[in-house]
């Protein structure tokens, strides 16, 4: 599990490419590479249905999945239990647009769930986004045989870093950002 949040491009490309190496390169994978899962709450701002933005009056979007790359059970499973977006869906969000880019180009098997953030009031948009966050981590634990409790899902979420010397961090511009990135 990989959460890279709030990074702008172009540290978000050499992040994702960096994970997308590591994944694509992993020894202890076996002949199969899985399948990434990759949400992401898109502000409403940024998509347009039928040419129009979306607003608090369009109404919430269901959860859309885009399939990128080798067709697998876990992303048939995903695009079951999703809708797929309509061609009149527009997303103007440039870190799903570069995951997009570095995934087509390393041709991994990847679902990509897309969710709306929500642009009412803080205390009932954080309510709304954890919301959809819970429908995500219910839909990816489902998919993967995992197990996810809402009740138990920090909504506190603090970033550790680990710096070059103290991290082992191989690549100089993710210690001079402070990012380390693990897969697990």
């Amino acid at each position: 599990m990989v959460m890279l949040d709030h990074l702008e491009p172009p540290l978000l490309s050499q992040a994702i490419n960096s994970v997308l190496t590591k994944i694509a390169d992993a020894e202890h994978i076996p002949s199969t590479v899985p399948t990434i899962i990759a949400p992401f709450l898109v502000p409403a701002s940024k998509l347009k249905l039928e040419g129009r933005l979306l607003t608090k009056n369009s109404g919430k979007l269901p959860l859309y999945s885009i399939q990128v790359g080798p067709e697998t059970d876990v992303s048939r499973a995903i695009a079951a239990k999703t809708q797929k977006p309509p061609p009149s869906l527009q997303i103007h969000y440039e870190p799903l647009a570069c995951f997009l880019h570095l995934v087509r180009a390393a041709n991994l098997p990847t679902s990509i769930i897309v969710g709306q953030r929500s642009q009412s009031p803080f205390n009932q948009a954080l309510s709304e986004d954890l919301q959809t966050l819970y429908e995500i981590g219910q839909l990816a634990a489902s998919t993967t045989g995992t197990y996810f409790q809402r009740e138990q899902t920090s909504t506190n979420w603090i970033p550790t870093a680990k710096t070059a010397s103290g991290g082992g961090v191989g690549e100089s511009w993710l210690a001079f950002y402070g990012c380390y990135i693990s897969i697990y």
